[in-house]
């Protein structure tokens, strides 16, 4: 006697990401990361939705974004602040005043604010992505923001000249208003949000992060004022 025929086992059903998060790995996972630092830098000022779309297809790496990029980078400012402040120097009632000191701690605040404000900024990114209906996801906010900014700290470099401080105001209003750009165009792929909502979230951040500026830096000018007033300065 012949035996009955097997019947076929249901396939088992594929489970699906959640959100449209798969259609961007899809689409990103086919697109080589930047080579090291200078490609990134070159990457996010030259060409960013490219650039974005490689950042979302990396795992994000806090250690190394902090220490490997943003604080590269905000060495530009540092150093750009101790050479005018300790080398160059001030110009009052035609005196040129200078202070290594007063260099020292400018160059510390530089690197602090840097690291300070981007890791607020970008907890602070996170916490809003639920409100326009983005991914709550710290480390994508932490790539966000830090390649974001990368634009203001080249403009730091500016810091060094003498003399020329509507000039620096300049530069470093362009490198502000890059940087928004650079988030706005960054938030649908990194946060995942619809882009109807992109503008009002980057928004959002933008004032938050001019308050955190604001903290961040009369905390550090108390903390500076008091260790210059604590120090014999030599000008």
């Amino acid at each position: 006697a012949e035996a009955p025929p097997t019947q076929a086992e249901p396939a088992m059903p594929v489970p699906r990401e959640s959100g449209h998060h798969s259609t961007q790995t899809k689409q990103t996972s086919q697109l080589p990361a930047s080579s090291g630092f200078i490609g990134r830098v070159k990457g996010v000022l030259i060409s960013p939705e490219r650039e974005w779309e490689a950042v979302a297809a990396e795992k994000p790496d806090v250690n190394g974004i902090m220490l490997k990029y943003v604080l590269i980078l905000s060495l530009i400012p540092a150093v750009a602040s101790f050479i005018y402040t300790a080398l160059i120097g001030e110009t009052v009632f035609g005196y040129r005043i200078r202070s290594t000191s007063g260099g020292i701690v400018q160059a510390i605040i530089q690197i602090v604010s840097a690291l300070a404000s981007v890791y607020l900024i970008a907890l602070v990114t996170a916490w809003l992505a639920t409100q326009y209906d983005g991914i709550k996801n710290k480390g994508r906010a932490l790539q966000l923001i830090a390649y974001a900014m990368t634009p203001t700290w080249l403009a730091g470099f500016f810091h060094i000249l003498p003399s020329a401080r509507t000039f620096k105001i300049i530069a470093m209003t362009i490198g502000g208003i890059y940087a928004a750009v650079l988030i706005y165009k960054g938030l649908p792929l990194m946060m995942e949000s619809p882009r109807e909502n992109t503008f009002r979230y980057t928004i959002a951040i933008l004032v938050a992060a001019l308050l955190m500026l604001l903290g961040i830096g009369f905390i550090l000018g108390l903390g500076a004022g008091f260790i210059l007033g604590n120090t014999d300065v030599a000008y």
